[in-house]
């Protein structure tokens, strides 16, 4: 039996790909921990990877229904996380007026300004066009982004066919990263339009290969082509100290980043591919957490705004006099993927969370 046809019956999932989702959910939450020697390896792969993935099984709809169906799926979890991330915030402020280390004032402030950074929807850049921010929605920035990836995708591309509708990607694309060096606008447009290359790049994948990308990864002489761009890629952006960054439209290498940054989806894509049934109790985790990388997001989020795991574990190392290097980082690390855990336990078990982030294979046995 190919690997491609080993699939959970119940859900009709490919676990290959899940465990390639859970190891860039992970670097995620790696990418979010301020390691900058890290930082340009990790955001080489992680974010096109999702948009990718996205664009290799996205099927060609009717606008509208296309639209609605992407809009439940990516903006209501936005929606619920948005809330989420002003009501988290706003305890911690009143909690601060209570033990007298704020005011009334700024809280109101701090108030106004997440209401503002949710509509704003920036994942970084506070620079609009008219408007000032003080605050910048963080990691959901993604959601906004791939909505608008996706429909522009839907709408110009062609499914049997690589024709006119990629160039006006292509021209999008440009349009959004060229701009951005002038303007920020709201909604992570920008972000999208740029990104939306690798969800096109997905797509032409599912052309070339039938549908079938283990197609690709039989062939090795393709898969070492691969592996030696994305090394030369990694070694060009360590020597100009680049970071991709998809989240602010930078491609500070231009046409090279689009290459480099694909070539090392597919290389971790292959990985995945070749380990999946090998290592069978990390694989299984992996899937998991790749199949729900979407509430990780989003709870990570939350973590990220409110849970503050560093300065408690620091202080609690300090405590105890333990100074090992490292050690602090790892068991942060350990906590954040532990609370993203409970949070995909919590979900799994809400009927309305479940709603909420779009689990329909659970939500519809429910009886």
């Amino acid at each position: 039996m190919q690997k491609e046809s080993i699939i959970n019956k119940t859900d009709n999932r490919l676990h290959w790909v899940d465990v390639a989702r859970g190891l860039a959910i992970l670097c995620v939450i790696l990418g979010h921990m301020g390691l900058e020697n890290l930082n340009i390896f990790i955001f080489s792969f992680h974010m096109p990877l999702f948009f990718l993935i996205a664009g290799y099984f996205q099927k060609k709809q009717k606008p509208s229904i296309f639209i609605k169906q992407k809009a439940k799926s990516l903006l209501i979890p936005y929606l619920f996380t948005s809330v989420a991330l002003i009501l988290a915030t706003q305890l911690n402020n009143i909690a601060k007026i209570i033990f007298h280390r704020d005011d009334a004032e700024s809280t109101i402030y701090l108030f106004v300004e997440w209401v503002k950074a949710v509509f704003l929807g920036s994942g970084a850049r506070k620079d609009f066009i008219f408007v000032k921010s003080d605050i910048a929605v963080g990691a959901i920035w993604f959601l906004l982004a791939m909505f608008l990836a996706q429909v522009l995708v839907n709408l110009l591309i062609n499914k049997n066919k690589f024709g006119g509708g990629t160039l006006f990607i292509v021209l999008i694309a440009i349009t959004g990263i060229v701009s951005s060096k002038f303007i920020w606008l709201p909604l992570s447009i920008q972000a999208g339009a740029a990104a939306s290359i690798y969800v096109a790049v997905g797509q032409v994948y599912k052309m070339a290969e039938q549908g079938i990308l283990s197609n690709l990864f039989k062939r090795k002489t393709v898969i070492i082509s691969y592996s030696c761009m994305w090394i030369l890629y990694l070694c060009v952006s360590y020597y100009f100290n680049n970071v991709l960054g998809l989240v602010a439209a930078s491609y500070p290498l231009g046409l090279f980043d689009y290459i480099g940054s694909t070539a090392a989806v597919i290389v971790v894509l292959f990985v995945s591919y070749q380990i999946f049934d090998k290592i069978p109790l990390v694989n299984t985790f992996l899937a998991w957490f790749g199949k729900n990388s979407l509430i990780v997001l989003c709870f990570h989020l939350i973590e990220l705004t409110a849970l503050p795991f560093q300065s408690v574990i620091d202080f609690g190392l300090s405590i105890v006099g333990i100074d090992v290097f490292g050690l602090s980082v790892i068991l942060t690390f350990i906590a954040k993927v532990l609370w993203c855990s409970l949070a995909i336990w919590i979900v799994n078990k809400s009927r309305v969370l479940r709603w909420v982030f779009n689990k329909n294979e659970v939500y519809k046995h429910v009886k």
